[in-house]
């Protein structure tokens, strides 16, 4: 606390004295970007300025109670009526391993924190999710750059878990005079329980479109109300390859001189115990056309993540948990209304 009296926290100042931020919340988690503590302090921290949720000793506990739930409706999902007797058993057991009663308490305040659509960051900060890391122990074990036909390297932690092969990366260029690049990628799993594999574009322009702002999430104009690059629609679709568990195609072009363009492409993916987003690799890409006219292509790189796109992988999450809770309401309507 210094002369002003406000509290330094690592992502911004609290001022105390009238219970706002100083600064606006990195995360957009509410209304308006100066919220306090949620205004509801009694029921949750925050422990760097940019997230508000849960206390340390509940995460655990809503992390289980919350992949006990999901376990609970992938069951009763495929299992007919013996889903509702598995999803008491999820229950049983979970109150068994931990004390039933501690988690009652934690999931008494999950309603109130999931209306905000925060449980999902809250989650987060009790368990290794976002790996912000790994892009730079990739960085010093691989090939500073890739071309097409290349594999790059996918870990989970510390633990290889596939690759992503570059099907397709090369210059374009069209009739009406537009140019850029197109780009094709394919991500085969060999060994891990992640599953729900997705992708989260950023892009950083000087020529932006549709008016947008660059950094920008892809697609601008959104089409939907996710951060994911794909649609649900198109998800089941487009994200797919034959023997492989996710696929990237994009073909970005410009046709203005003295034009940067530079995608920043994360995959993300879920395991089937907590249900928790998690980054497992950023890469960048791009290409300039200069003043000559001349398209200058930026190969495929592993890059750390930038807090823009970190952003946007923590919005990822809560739209993720976001189905989960519809999940859960199909639920509680099939099973436990009988």
């Amino acid at each position: 606390m210094g002369i002003l009296n406000w509290y330094d926290y690592p992502l911004r100042n609290y001022d105390p004295q009238i219970g706002r931020w100083i600064q606006q919340d990195p995360y957009d988690q509410y209304a308006s970007p100066y919220v306090g503590l949620g205004n509801d302090p009694m029921n949750g921290v925050d422990e760097d300025g940019g997230l508000f949720g849960l206390s340390a000793s509940e995460l655990k506990l809503t992390t289980m109670f919350v992949g006990a739930i999901a376990g609970g409706i992938i069951g009763a999902d495929g299992n007919g009526d013996n889903g509702g007797r598995a999803w008491a058993g999820v229950l049983i057991g979970a109150g068994a391993g931990t004390g039933f009663g501690a988690i009652l308490n934690a999931a008494g305040k999950i309603g109130n924190i999931v209306s905000r659509a925060t449980l999902l960051n809250s989650i987060n900060k009790s368990i290794n999710t976002t790996n912000v890391g790994n892009a730079d122990k990739d960085i010093k074990n691989t090939p500073t750059e890739f071309t097409q036909g290349k594999k790059i390297p996918v870990k989970d932690g510390n633990k290889n878990i596939g690759f992503i092969v570059v099907s397709t990366f090369q210059k374009t260029a069209y009739a009406d005079g537009h140019q850029g690049v197109e780009i094709e990628l394919k991500f085969k799993k060999i060994k891990s329980n992640l599953k729900f594999f997705n992708w989260i574009q950023a892009i950083r322009t000087n020529k932006p479109k549709d008016n947008a702002v660059s950094p920008y999430n892809d697609p601008q104009p959104p089409d939907d109300s996710s951060p994911f690059y794909y649609t649900e629609e198109e998800n089941q679709i487009d994200n797919t390859a034959d023997g492989y568990d996710a696929r990237f195609y994009d073909s970005p072009r410009r046709i203005s001189l003295n034009t940067s363009w530079e995608g920043e492409l994360s995959l993300v993916a879920a395991d089937d115990i907590s249900y928790v987003l998690k980054e497992l690799i950023t890469l960048r890409y791009g290409f300039t056309i200069d003043s000559k006219n001349k398209l200058h292509v930026n190969n495929i790189k592993i890059q750390k993540v930038s807090d823009f796109q970190q952003g946007m992988i923590q919005k990822a999450k809560v739209h993720f948990f976001e189905v989960i809770k519809e999940w859960l309401k199909s639920f509680f309507e099939k099973y436990l209304k009988k």
